[in-house]
């Protein structure tokens, strides 16, 4: 029982008392939840059943027969990717043939996993965190659910480049098997074991330096969950067929869609009935038709080949969806052109007025909701797009003008990847950024620099530190130390995101605390019942 005590007390020694791990079993598909790791380890001891746990923690037990939703999870001790090799038990095409194959996608990574599972069958791969991320609230949730995602899309990458394919195990409900159990999936089973185990714990600033940008990442592996489906009103009918004039009409005028219609496509590397339906639903988009309209002609056009019709809404709403976005974005960027060949400017009230429309047009185009872009006249300029999910920080005109640059920190910092454009395209969309601008005089505030000093003095006089270093960890409020001030990362996002409505990344946070001189470290701590662990923190400097 020691390798499963010591994996359960790894990942989760330091989580906040009321969460609960999830251990579950098979074949009877029993969840229980547990408060302590030692209780959580009594469960899990178990030879007779595939054992699991819960990578995201639970705020609450859920019953025997439920499983905490991914949208409920409370916090989660690290990231992981599941690398599953050939052999018995796997039947999926493109595995990494054999263990070596396996452990040689994970040396492409430069930071070591803290922990490694040998599963019976691949590897369970762990980078354990400085200190359990804990969610303050559903935005921060959606931001972990988004670093997982793209850590794991950076390991997918890496096998894609080999020829290989690795499972998307990313969401925070994922369940994998606990070593010192056994892996029925084999005849006779196989031991699961603890492979590896060290002490090494990462600020996600440290595993951010080597995983694939945002955009990358959404565009090499597309988000498939059923989340955010939007709701068009669809029926969806098996003998559904489009209006015969209007279907007739678009295959005379435009050869693309006749071709398309016919699979004739010799310019479409994939040749699959999916992609040819997002064909089919854009130009029908681009020609106007409306939502159900695009739902039949999808249908029809299945029918038609003898596909599966694939009668889910979720996929034709989202395919529709993206025609229609295509036809926003369309529309948007022709009326941003338009507004800029209006030399019309000369007074003041009209340049407000058409950096308003500005706006507008390019929350359109990006598909997010842009509230206004500031320049800061400093030397050089720098930028702030402020969104209703977050502000973007740029340190000079080339991340506001330069097309991956803006798409890499959008997605950063608002978890939205606006759509890529062509160069000449891109040009006007780059003007219109510059002329939407509001000028703001540079303060001492408005540098990063001054602006999360400005922060940290606030959280400090609306949270004075406590002197009992004991008392302030177990609620999490600063303290003072070796005569220095140290404060809890997810305390200080909290109270941003009350305070001054910023809701920053834990990684983005952290860079701005390291600008005035703050380190992570880790305090030895004594719980109430007496039990012995460790809270990572942040050091703050004597001044800044």
């Amino acid at each position: 029982m020691s390798e499963l005590q010591d994996f359960l007390g790894a990942l989760y020694g330091d989580k906040p008392d009321d969460l609960q791990i999830l251990i579950w079993t098979l074949p009877d598909k029993r969840s229980t939840f547990s408060s302590s790791v030692a209780d959580a380890a009594h469960v899990a001891d178990d030879t007779q059943r595939d054992v699991y746990v819960g990578a995201g923690l639970s705020p609450e037990d859920y019953g025997e027969h439920r499983r905490c939703p991914a949208d409920r999870i409370a916090a989660i001790p690290g990231v992981w990717i599941d690398l599953d090799f050939a052999g018995e038990g796997h039947e999926k095409p493109n595995l990494p043939p054999d263990l070596e194959s396996a452990m040689s996608i994970l040396a492409e990574f430069p930071p070591e996993p803290t922990v490694i599972v040998h599963s019976g069958g691949g590897l369970q791969c762990w980078w354990l965190f400085n200190e359990v991320w804990t969610f303050e609230d559903g935005q921060e949730r959606t931001e972990a659910a988004q670093f997982a995602r793209r850590f794991n899309n950076t390991f997918r990458a890496i096998a894609r480049s080999k020829n290989w394919d690795v499972d998307a195990t990313h969401d925070l409900a994922r369940v994998f098997r606990v070593p010192g159990t056994l892996n029925h999936k084999t005849d006779p089973p196989r031991p699961v074991k603890l492979q590896q185990l060290n002490g090494r714990r990462y600020h996600t600033d440290d595993l951010e330096e080597f995983m694939l940008d945002a955009a990358i990442s959404d565009e090499q592996f597309p988000d498939q969950s059923t989340e955010d489906v939007p709701d068009l009103g669809i029926t969806l009918d098996a003998n559904a067929n489009p209006a015969f004039d209007r279907f007739m009409l678009l295959m005379e005028a435009d050869q693309q869609f006749a071709k398309t219609w016919n699979r004739q496509r010799r310019d479409l590397q994939d040749q699959s009935a999916s992609t040819y339906d997002m064909s089919l639903a854009t130009i029908a988009a681009m020609a106007g038709w409306e939502s159900q309209e695009i739902a039949n002609l999808m249908i029809s056009h299945r029918r038609h080949h003898g596909d599966d019709l694939k009668l889910r809404p979720d996929y034709y709403s989202r395919t529709i969806s993206k025609a229609l976005q295509h036809r926003q974005g369309i529309e948007a960027q022709l009326e941003l052109e338009d507004l800029l060949d209006d030399n019309d400017t000369d007074e003041e009230t009209n340049r407000d007025e058409k950096r308003e429309l500005l706006i507008k047009k390019l929350s359109e185009l990006f598909r997010i909701k842009i509230k206004r872009i500031v320049k800061f006249l400093s030397e050089p300029a720098s930028y702030r797009i402020e969104t209703e999910r977050g502000a973007v920080t740029l340190s000079g005109v080339h991340q506001l003008i330069t097309q991956h640059q803006l798409r890499n920190k959008i997605a950063e910092a608002a978890g939205v990847v606006i759509p890529k454009m062509k160069g000449y395209k891109w040009d006007k969309v780059a003007q219109s950024l510059l002329d939407a601008c509001v000028e703001e005089g540079l303060s001492e505030e408005a540098t990063e620099t001054g602006m999360i000093a400005l922060w940290v003095e606030d959280y400090l006089q609306a949270r004075p530190p406590i002197e009992d270093v004991d008392e302030a960890i177990a609620v999490r409020e600063p303290f003072i130390k070796d005569e220095a001030i140290h404060i809890f990362l997810s305390s200080l996002r909290h109270w941003l995101s009350m305070r001054y409505r910023e809701r920053l990344s834990a990684q983005a946070l952290g860079r701005l605390l390291r600008m005035i001189g703050g380190e992570p470290t880790v305090i030895a701590y004594v719980t109430s019942d007496g039990a012995r662990t460790s809270r990572s923190v942040w050091r703050l400097p004597a001044t800044f």
